[in-house]
């Protein structure tokens, strides 16, 4: 490290200006004139006032660092709500608006420059803040939740380029409820289902080693993917019972969260050829422990350990059995450990959703694929690789990827036409070649194959709403949602999907608005959301709503719209292309 160059622990605050293109390209000379009187009149004093130094400007965007994160909120807060004050004024869109993200970390200082890990965070953390707010990390919230008097929302979270783990968001805005908006719908408590119900909780990594953390996954993972097949048991799903990964939690309060009866808690240990798994049942209703085991294991045995963990668990549950459920519960997808390692390990790459981790999440599924040809799980995974790179934008040539998913998933099938998996995603694959017969076909064998899987449930609703029936897709989305509590936010977009298939505008608004809440860097739920207002009036909020889906997605366009999106009845597309057409979209 040179001598100009050290390394100190600071509150980082990262900001840039929404929409700058846009303000630019409208009227360069007003927007600039504008941007330096609010520096010089509210922004820079109270950067001095609070204690920050600007460590690096671009025009759009400031870098500043503070010795104390209570400092930087205080100053964000006094800023956001002055600019707010100066925009009463200013038509909408003319306003400057910032977007402010907090994180405290390491960084080094050479110069008067900030670089690292701890600035990649803030930078991050300020995209997934909304337009006049601010958003903070996780480590920056512990330090101001209980000196400051700010309500914060939950933003979930989110990962972020060469960092290991997500980062955990917390936001604020000026003009939306403190509380978060998807915990105001949903603050219900979940009855129990009519049927034994269970939470499968991550197992602790407890190898010393956190690089065999994917391992620890994916046994809970398939635990939980095992269970969900037996259709006489309710199996919350892997994305609800990952929320409390890491956290010291109550059985009784997972239990009341969730709406379960059990919850299942364990560990692995894995040392060489090895591996030790412990687990236990626990009745969330009183906290009574109803077994425990430990299961010390040739790590050749890790498919028979899983078999009897599935077994001692419905059978506690006294859940009866019928004949298929049997079958289901002790399919064998592989004997062979080192393909079973290879997909693991791809696995935790693919849910990174980053173009790096897909282009090693490919070479685990095809490693494993080539231990053991009749192993059906990788060539799925390898046509979901496939699929994700073609729907995130990172394929040159988006028939070409989609033909090797549908080559790779017909492998899965003549493998094993029962993996459920395999016909979801072939139906997927249906879906964007505009095949709706087959598409709702495939999406319904894998929910008949696996009854508890939330996941698939939702597919099938995504793709029956594309396929023209939308009140099919609101019941599955139902479905779903109560299996996953903690549901994705694309389920949100799916319910709004259906809403506005069936004119139901004012639900499907809202519906919009509690997705984005969870997700603002989706670009479908901004684009329908703003068809849905202008259709019904608020050209405000139709106007905005547009100009964040141009920023996602600078090509939006409606010829884009309406080769693009799949829909197959005529009026749904020419609902949606209306909508947009009068919020300002143009050919």
């Amino acid at each position: 490290m040179s001598e100009r160059a050290q390394r100190k622990l600071v509150a980082i605050v990262a900001a840039d200006i929404a929409g700058y293109s846009r303000l630019i390209g409208m009227d360069e000379e007003g927007t600039l004139r504008d941007l330096r009187a609010h520096r010089a009149e509210l922004i820079d004093p109270l950067f001095s006032e609070h204690g920050g130094r600007i460590a690096n400007t671009a025009g759009d965007s400031l870098l500043l660092e503070f010795a104390s994160v209570v400092d930087a909120v205080r100053c964000v807060l006094a800023m956001q709500c002055g600019m707010a004050e100066r925009n009463t004024e200013i038509d909408q869109d003319k306003q400057i608006l910032f977007r402010v993200g907090i994180n405290v970390g390491d960084v080094v200082a050479e110069g008067n420059d900030l670089l690292g890990d701890g600035v990649n965070i803030a930078a991050r953390v300020e995209s997934l803040a909304k337009p006049g707010g601010m958003a903070i990390s996780d480590d920056a919230y512990r330090q101001v939740r209980d000196r400051l008097d700010i309500s914060w929302s939950d933003g979930g979270e989110y990962e972020v380029k060469n960092i290991a783990r997500p980062v955990k968001v917390w936001r604020w805005a000026p003009d939306e409820p403190h509380k978060d908006a998807v915990a105001e719908a949903d603050e219900q408590p979940l009855s129990l289902p009519d049927k034994p119900s269970i939470a499968v909780l991550p197992f602790d990594n407890m190898s010393g080693d956190p690089e065999q953390e994917y391992f620890a996954d994916g046994i809970t993972e398939d635990i939980i993917t095992s269970m969900s097949k037996v259709s006489s048991l309710f199996v919350i799903a892997r994305n609800s019972t990952f929320t409390f990964k890491g956290k010291p939690v109550k059985v009784q309060d997972v239990g009341r969260d969730l709406g379960v009866r059990y919850v299942l808690e364990g560990s692995v240990r894995k040392a060489g050829s090895r591996v030790r798994v412990t687990a236990q049942l626990v009745d969330a209703l009183n906290g009574q422990h109803l077994w425990a085991e430990r299961y010390d294991r040739d790590l050749d045995d890790i498919f028979s350990l899983q078999d009897e963990l599935s077994l001692k668990i419905v059978t506690s549950a006294a859940v009866r059995l019928s004949e298929q459920d049997s079958h289901r519960l002790m399919q064998r997808n592989t004997d062979n450990v080192d393909a079973y390692d290879h997909l693991l390990r791809g696995r935790d790459h693919l849910l990174r959703h980053t173009p790096e981790a897909n282009a090693l999440a490919l070479d685990h599924f095809e490693r494993a694929a080539a231990l053991d040809p009749g192993y059906a799980a990788p060539y799925v995974h390898l046509a979901e690789t496939h699929l994700q790179q073609m729907q995130l934008g990172w394929s040159p040539d988006p028939t070409d990827q989609l033909a090797h998913a549908l080559e790779c998933v017909k492998r899965a099938i003549a493998v094993d036409d029962e993996y459920a998996p395999a016909h979801g995603v072939l139906g997927q694959i249906y879906l964007w070649r505009k095949d709706y017969e087959r598409a709702v076909i495939e999406g319904e064998c894998r929910v008949a194959l696996n009854p508890g899987d939330a996941e698939g449930i939702a597919t099938l609703a995504m793709t029956l709403v594309f396929a023209g029936e939308p009140e099919r897709a609101l019941d599955a989305m139902a479905r779903a949602m109560r299996l996953d509590p903690q549901y994705p936010f694309w389920h949100l977009h799916v319910v709004g999907l259906c809403h506005f298939a069936l004119e139901r505008y004012d639900d499907a608004i809202a519906a919009f608005q509690r997705c984005i809440v969870r997700n603002p860097d989706s670009m479908p739920p901004h684009m329908v959301l703003a068809a849905a207002a202008a259709l019904v009036g608020d050209m405000q909020t139709a106007t905005s709503e547009l100009a964040e889906s141009k920023r996602l997605n600078p090509d939006l366009s409606l010829t884009f719209v309406s080769e693009q999106i799949p829909y197959r009845r005529a009026e749904d597309i020419d609902r949606l292309v209306a909508g947009l057409k009068k919020a300002g979209l143009k050919e």
